[in-house]
């Protein structure tokens, strides 16, 4: 059985793709660069971090702790 659901869901991610890398990066609108894991500035608002990487990507949001 073919769960047509799962696909309707990840459909539009698929078209979204396509507009990022065919409109936005192929014409030079905006550069695709790799992030390192320790470098994910976003961790701190969906993991729990060691102080360090909290205090950093905390400064690096511009917050002053």
């Amino acid at each position: 059985m073919k769960d047509s659901k799962f696909h309707n869901k990840s459909k539009h991610i698929e078209i979204r793709y396509m507009f990022v890398h065919t409109d936005m990066v192929k014409k030079g609108k905006i550069k695709v660069k790799h992030v390192p894991g320790t470098d994910q500035i976003a961790d701190i608002l969906t993991k729990q971090l060691p102080g360090e990487a909290f205090r950093k990507h905390a400064r690096a949001m511009g917050l002053n702790i």
